[in-house]
């Protein structure tokens, strides 16, 4: 439908929107004078002192798509790289949020395995950031989760063809 740049709240702001946004390109603004406000600021990579191919992506600002498909649903699978049977991997990646250290909350993303930055972008300007998420086991149980391992995601959707039907639970 279009793609733009990833934005979000400022990472130390305790207030504002809490997920990511997909700006388009080209914004309809209004300038309303007087009250407070409610800030968005760009998106950018945090990945750096990885061993991550991406580590190359670090400050840099992040792109966005919001796309269309024909099917019917579409989700996102954190901690698997592929699809369940019958549908179809739209992308896969990293599962990705803002640090645990920092003030700002933002939703779970998946990130295309295949990142790229914005051209001309490289800057440490510091807005709403994206960090690789890594998994502590515990709480999460230890057998198949383990400490300091990043967690990979995939995007998901299902054919219109394939909805689900509910069992007949007819006596």
């Amino acid at each position: 439908m279009y793609n733009g740049y990833a934005g979000g709240s400022h990472y130390t702001h305790t207030g504002g929107g809490s997920n990511y946004l997909c700006l388009p390109r080209d914004p309809d603004l209004v300038n309303i004078v007087g009250g407070d406000r409610s800030l968005l600021y760009g998106a950018e990579y945090q990945l750096g002192s990885t061993d991550s191919s991406m580590n190359i992506l670090y400050d840099e600002d992040v792109p966005c798509a919001v796309c269309y498909t024909p099917n019917t649903n579409v989700v996102m699978i954190p901690a698997h790289s592929s699809c369940l049977d019958g549908w179809v991997l739209e992308y896969s990646g990293f599962l990705m949020s803002e640090s645990y250290q920092n003030l700002g909350r933002t939703s779970y993303v998946c990130v295309d395995g295949e990142a790229e930055g914005l051209d001309h972008s490289y800057g440490n300007q510091n807005g709403a950031l994206f960090y690789f998420v890594e998994t502590r086991c515990g709480s999460l149980p230890c057998g198949p989760y383990q400490d300091n391992y990043e967690l990979t995601c995939a995007v998901c959707s299902l054919p219109s063809a394939m909805v689900y039907n509910e069992p007949n639970n007819e006596a």
